[in-house]
């Protein structure tokens, strides 16, 4: 069975319906890739400190006692970065692109040492600008088991500015070039220990 070639007027318009549709498409997704103006402004500044002249990324896995290079590692999602105020500060928290890929991991030591595994930590980019510029820093979340019980959904309702009310775990903060800050241990929502630098 043989299927007729449409007349070439009709094979023309039905090309132009394909370019239309193609273009409508385009047309309708143009908010992909703009960006709020804060936060063009605060991935400018990102890109110029931090990804300007770096090396190409590398698979990496990093034990006890050595740093790495953040910025090099994971790429800040600028789609989906969040804007608001926390004490004083712009605030500008930017989830890791391919999050799955990426996961930090603790095992403390003595008797009462918690595992903390990689499979359970939540990483995001925090940007913070003021009147003297910006600051940044990757925050690490890593809940204990216990906290989760196997709902990993439960990652998505701890920020920089908030967290969970029963949040269990450790809350880490480093530059973006690997230099640890400070960090945070919960247990039921409550704050036990603060070490800061």
């Amino acid at each position: 069975m043989f299927l007729k070639q449409p007349k070439p007027g009709l094979r023309h318009l039905l090309l132009i319906a394909v370019i239309l549709m193609i273009g409508c498409k385009k047309a309708g997704d143009t908010n992909e890739g703009e960006l709020k103006p804060e936060v063009a402004e605060a991935k400018l500044w990102y890109d110029k400190a931090y990804t300007a002249l770096k090396p190409a990324k590398h698979n990496a896995t990093v034990t006890a006692n050595k740093t790495f290079d953040f910025s090099v590692l994971i790429n800040p999602d600028w789609q989906n970065a969040l804007t608001y105020q926390r004490h004083g500060d712009e605030v500008i928290e930017i989830p890791v692109e391919q999050p799955g890929k990426f996961g930090v991991g603790l095992i403390g030591k003595g008797d009462a040492a918690v595992e903390y595994k990689p499979e359970n930590s939540k990483t995001i980019f925090v940007l913070l600008k003021n009147a003297g510029g910006y600051r940044a820093f990757i925050m690490t979340l890593i809940a204990d088991a216990d906290y989760l019980k196997g709902d990993y959904t439960k990652l998505q309702n701890n920020h920089y500015n908030k967290r969970d009310p029963k949040f269990s775990g450790v809350l880490v903060y480093y530059t973006p070039e690997g230099k640890y800050s400070n960090n945070w241990t919960y247990k039921d929502g409550n704050c036990l220990v603060n070490n800061s630098l």
